[in-house]
């Protein structure tokens, strides 16, 4: 029988399970036909299953199949090109959940640092208050910014990971652009350091304000010698921290 009339055997029609190729007069698509053989049924054992086929059904399924495959490129990834996807996935999956702990990490700070300085505030300004307590504001600035500092600095070093490794090996592995990637899109378009800056500034505004204060209304109660050595370790620290984690 030739190939026209074996082809003929198979039709297609929107309104038979979607516009699947068919058998003609069934609902059996080519492809339940392929996966019953695909899965080690022999063509014994389907025509017996299905009393109208004959074995001209399914040798036109096979060549239909041929014949769709012959214009059509495949490439099956490999073993290890599989292998090297699902670790690459795993890794991605595993630095955006430490990510999502770094920013909840810094919400955290954020929060602690505001009650802390609040508190303070509201020991020490009232006129009945005790205004020495804001010699602790800068402290308490620069222990959380730093650590909201270092959080920034690791969530950093993190993505810049996931930008040019990752993303990039995973890319070429899916044959896709590399601009499609998440982490490479939201670099070309977010401003970078933006809410970093704005912690730096404040550690400043809190130092200089403090000791400014301090030194103008507090300077008999605590002496020249205190404040003038808290001033020099606050600004040690503060221009320490601003140095180490400006970029």
């Amino acid at each position: 029988m030739r190939e026209e009339q074996l082809l003929e055997r198979i039709t297609l029609n929107p309104k038979v399970m979607v516009g699947k190729p068919v058998i003609r007069g069934t609902r059996l698509t080519v492809e339940y036909i392929l996966n019953l053989l695909a899965h080690g049924a022999t063509v014994a054992e389907i025509l017996e299953e299905y009393q109208g086929l004959t074995p001209k059904d399914i040798q036109a399924c096979l060549l239909f199949a041929a014949k769709s495959l012959a214009n059509t490129t495949f490439l099956p990834l490999s073993v290890a090109e599989d292998k090297a996807i699902e670790h690459l996935e795993r890794i991605r999956q595993d630095i955006r959940d430490e990510i999502k702990r770094r920013i909840e990490q810094r919400d955290k700070y954020s929060i602690q640092l505001t009650i802390a300085l609040g508190a303070i505030i509201a020991i020490s300004l009232p006129p009945d208050g005790f205004k020495g307590a804001l010699i602790a504001a800068p402290l308490v600035s620069i222990y959380f910014t730093m650590l909201i500092l270092y959080s920034y600095r690791i969530h950093r070093i993190l993505s810049s990971y996931l930008r040019n490794e990752i993303e990039p090996e995973l890319a070429r592995l899916c044959g896709v652009s590399p601009q499609k990637e998440w982490e490479i899109y939201y670099e070309s378009k977010a401003v970078p350091g933006l809410r970093k800056n704005f912690f730096m500034l404040a550690l400043w505004v809190v130092c200089v304000l403090s000791l400014t204060y301090l030194w103008f209304t507090q300077r008999d109660q605590f002496g020249c010698v205190v404040l003038a050595v808290a001033t020099v370790i606050y600004s040690a620290a503060t221009i320490a921290i601003t140095v180490a984690f400006w970029r």
